[in-house]
């Protein structure tokens, strides 16, 4: 089985969302959940870290370069 680029984003995504949820109490709602989201000011999923705020939703700055199918890079 291949992993790739996408596998991650999912993977973080669903830690996110389950973290989200437990910070949000036994009976979350929607603005717990936001409320708890936006409390992972340096959250790390396994070497990836993940910063949120009220006025910042883009998690990460991370950039990871990408070639789909037959592409050259030539540096």
């Amino acid at each position: 089985m291949h992993l790739g680029i996408s596998s991650l984003k999912g993977l973080l995504a669903a830690k996110m969302t389950v973290e989200g949820l437990r910070r949000a109490g036994p009976s979350p709602t929607r603005k717990r959940f936001i409320t708890a989201l936006e409390s992972m000011r340096s959250e790390d999923f396994g070497g990836y870290r993940v910063q949120l705020g009220p006025k910042d939703h883009n998690a990460s700055s991370f950039v990871e370069l990408t070639f789909l199918g037959s592409q050259r890079w030539e540096p």
